[in-house]
């Protein structure tokens, strides 16, 4: 290719946000009035951590099966068992 090509594709790749350098855009799902036991960053680090996650430039997080009530460590072992439950629009 092209050092010309690989400019233009660059700039289209990252116009349309599937780039080396896009971030993700991940839009979390869930019941309004319920807390969790563990902050957002977490509850999406974990599923993360168990490549639950979608991987495209848009992704969606579905936390509205998650049982209400769980402590902290209820919620963490819910999300490393189910985390793939959290993955919606794969």
């Amino acid at each position: 290719m092209t050092t010309r090509f690989k400019q233009r594709l660059g700039k289209l790749e990252n116009q349309l946000g599937v780039g080396p350098e896009s971030k993700q855009i991940l839009y979390f799902i869930r019941r309004s009035g319920v807390r969790l036991a563990l902050d957002r960053d977490t509850c999406i680090q974990i599923p993360r951590e168990g490549e639950f996650l979608p991987t495209g430039p848009i992704g969606f997080v579905n936390f509205l099966d998650i049982p209400e009530g769980l402590n902290a460590q209820e919620l963490e072992r819910f999300l490393r068992e189910q985390g793939e439950e959290t993955r919606w629009m794969k």
